[in-house]
């Protein structure tokens, strides 16, 4: 069998991993002088539905971010809400039972009183690829939008899957951050303009202008009989793509 056709076969093997988690983002505007008030409703909206999620046990929980950096009219949003599932989305367009029920509204009142401070801007979903550690609130997240060269993804899925997610969580386990995770875009094209994110969250921004520490040495602690250090390096660099990044701020979290 050829060293090629192993690869090929790593690579759909990589790719075809199913979920445990599905995330779906949605990215929103304030609108004029409405930021309190929703910041406020995402505090009742956890406060209240984070409880009742035992109705519906395949919700994961929800992640409120803020952004911190870079201004808005570069970034072209406040805020993401980003709710979690152990199921994919029906894109059935209604709101989940125990939500109405924990705000005593019908569909037509919850999406109203929404409308009130914000704008949705767009949605992803996101599928996960690995994740190390947790949130908490009032830390930051540093999100870094991927995308893999064309011809990639399936190889930087392999090499994420293979090395980096391990490294990844070395990184958290030293305390250099709480939480590394990735995720990919779900029916998402090629050439758009990135294709998986990638957050990094810590207590506060010190750590983002810090190192993660020495690369080989991650390296042997994660691998330690591997000593192909140079093949990652290669695979990574070759994979490994990021096109922008944004800072947030955590101000809601109840995850499980």
């Amino acid at each position: 069998m050829s060293k090629l056709f192993l690869l090929v076969l790593s690579a759909l093997a990589a790719q075809a991993q199913t979920p445990a988690v599905y995330a779906t983002a949605t990215y929103s505007n304030w609108k004029p002088g409405m930021a309190e008030k929703g910041r406020a409703r995402h505090k009742e909206f956890v406060e209240k539905v984070a409880p009742a999620r035992s109705e519906n046990p395949n919700a994961r929980g929800f992640l409120v971010l803020e952004r911190v950096f870079p201004t808005s009219m570069e970034a072209g949003h406040d805020y993401i809400f980003v709710s979690f599932s152990r199921t994919p989305p029906t894109f059935s367009g209604q709101i989940a039972s125990h939500v109405l029920k924990a705000f005593g509204q019908t569909s037509v009142q919850y999406r109203a009183s929404l409308n009130e401070f914000r704008s949705a801007q767009k949605q992803e979903i996101w599928t996960d690829v690995y994740r190390h550690g947790s949130f908490t609130k009032g830390g930051m997240v540093r999100i870094s939008y991927v995308d893999p060269p064309a011809n990639k993804t399936l190889d930087f899925l392999d090499m994420t899957r293979t090395y980096e997610s391990a490294i990844r969580a070395e990184i958290v386990k030293r305390g250099t951050y709480q939480a590394q995770q990735l995720f990919q875009l779900w029916s998402t094209a090629q050439e758009e303009p990135y294709n998986f994110v990638h957050l990094a969250a810590c207590p506060d921004s010190s750590c983002f202008f810090k190192g993660l520490g020495n690369r080989i040495d991650l390296f042997r602690a994660a691998h330690p009989n591997d000593p192909n250090y140079s093949r990652y390096v290669e695979r990574y660099n070759a994979s490994s793509t990021i096109r922008k990044y944004a800072i947030y701020r955590i101000n809601e979290v109840a995850l499980r």
